[in-house]
């Protein structure tokens, strides 16, 4: 009834707003799965540049145990593009926030901000806005790392950096070392001594030249 849909409309609303003066801030870490994609050169580095290849693993569990000590709590997914997977995901995730709306109220005295299910069921869908993207960027095929920040502790750990004309802020995370495998060079540096300047830079940084690999983007760019 159009009674129910108001009253769960409000309590819905009264759980965001909890969530927000309560919340968190993300950061997040975009990686692709493609490591050699001939749109994401010419997007962030006009052809040129370097591609990082990591072991996801390492690079997860470092990231973990730094949030032992106190870092922040990471979250990895894959970014979903696809709209009828998005959708799946929210009607599944609705329906069960309407159900315990509908199991809760009818015994009532419901109070939604000290229901953990609720609370625990918006963050997901916080979750849910970071890793859901348009289709039209699916050929980034990007995977992601997004980092959980208290928000009244935000100021004291982010910086800010300068792009067109706008502060971003942004984290500083430490990455191991041992979690690099490789690095790609861009389609358009065709210079014989850039590799060997690569080496020069890795060995100068302390990692170990027979763990990482060192290769040419295989993009077959003609000028």
């Amino acid at each position: 009834s159009q009674d129910e849909i108001n009253t769960f409309s409000h309590l819905f609303d009264e759980a965001v707003n909890r969530n927000k003066e309560n919340g968190t801030n993300y950061y997040t870490l975009s990686f692709s799965r493609n490591p050699d994609s001939n749109l994401l050169w010419s997007n962030y580095s006009q052809d040129d540049g370097y591609s990082i290849t990591f072991k996801f693993k390492e690079l997860f569990d470092g990231l973990t145990q730094d949030r032992n000590s106190g870092g922040p709590l990471p979250i990895a997914s894959k970014v979903i593009y696809e709209k009828s997977e998005q959708k799946s995901k929210l009607l599944k995730l609705l329906s069960e926030i309407i159900d315990r709306f509908e199991d809760k109220t009818n015994k009532g005295n419901y109070d939604v901000n000290s229901d953990g299910f609720i609370i625990n069921a918006i963050t997901v869908l916080e979750w849910y806005s970071i890793f859901f993207k348009d289709e039209c960027f699916s050929q980034e095929e990007e995977f992601r790392i997004a980092f959980l920040y208290l928000r009244n502790s935000d100021a004291k750990i982010y910086d800010c950096r300068i792009s067109n004309g706008t502060f971003i802020p942004y984290v500083k995370i430490k990455i191991d070392c041992n979690s690099v495998k490789g690095v790609t060079i861009g389609p358009k540096n065709n210079m014989d001594i850039n590799k060997e300047g690569l080496r020069k830079f890795l060995w100068k940084h302390e990692y170990d030249l027979t763990k990482v690999n060192i290769s040419k983007s295989k993009i077959p760019y003609r000028y």
